[in-house]
């Protein structure tokens, strides 16, 4: 028998191994990364999916009651999805008082997928990096009762220039929060030319339009 032959013949079957254990594991990390979710503060993709969403609880201000403008946005997810939907928003609302009531409200309901559209109020009365950092604890409590949650940016606030750069701030902080996906509800509506009825409060398509951008990201 050629001695020489043994060295040769392991080395093809350890390379052969080696190469087979290689595309095996770059076959488990792209089907994983094609897997992922938008989540993290990513607002493009949605669930990459089928929604996993069974009940959603809303946290919101006078957006979300329509202000006896328009219906609002959380009447409209539930009519267009089917979901149990508990919509928790109220006039004047700011971050702070929902960071206050999201423990109680996710440990009353139990959702699986949390939405809050909080900050224009803080625009107003409020500070951008208080709005943000109430937003912010609102997630981690969310992620922490293994909720998924969705953040809306804001939309125009067209009563002034100051404040509308305020909401455009608060906005922009939101893009960056860590653990939600973000629903792109500023860029969706536009100027607001068409979509705000009083400076503040959309209108029915401005409604829908909120509507459907939070349903992408369900």
């Amino acid at each position: 028998m050629n001695m020489n032959f043994c060295p040769m013949l392991l080395n093809r079957i350890t390379t052969k191994g080696f190469r087979a254990l290689w595309l095996a594991a770059l076959g488990i990390v792209m089907s994983s990364l094609l897997g992922c979710s938008s989540g993290g503060g990513s607002a493009s993709g949605g669930s990459g999916g089928a929604s996993s969403a069974s009940k959603v609880l809303v946290i919101g201000d006078s957006i979300g009651t329509g202000f006896g403008l328009a219906v609002p946005y959380p009447d409209r997810i539930q009519q267009s999805t089917g979901v149990t939907l508990i919509n928790d928003s109220a006039d004047g609302r700011v971050t702070a008082e929902g960071a206050a009531r999201v423990v109680s409200l996710i440990s009353l309901h139990k959702p699986t997928h949390l939405i809050v559209l909080l900050g224009t109020n803080d625009a107003r009365v409020g500070s951008v990096s208080g709005a943000l950092r109430n937003l912010q604890y609102m997630i981690e409590v969310a992620n922490s009762s293994g909720v998924t949650a969705v953040v809306g940016t804001l939309p125009p606030y067209l009563t002034t220039a100051a404040l509308n750069l305020r909401s455009e701030q608060i906005s922009n902080g939101i893009r960056a929060l860590s653990g939600a996906r973000i629903a792109e509800v500023r860029n969706s509506l536009g100027d607001g030319s068409t979509t705000i009825a009083d400076g503040v409060h959309p209108n029915d398509l401005g409604q829908q339009i909120i509507a459907d951008t939070f349903v992408a990201q369900l």
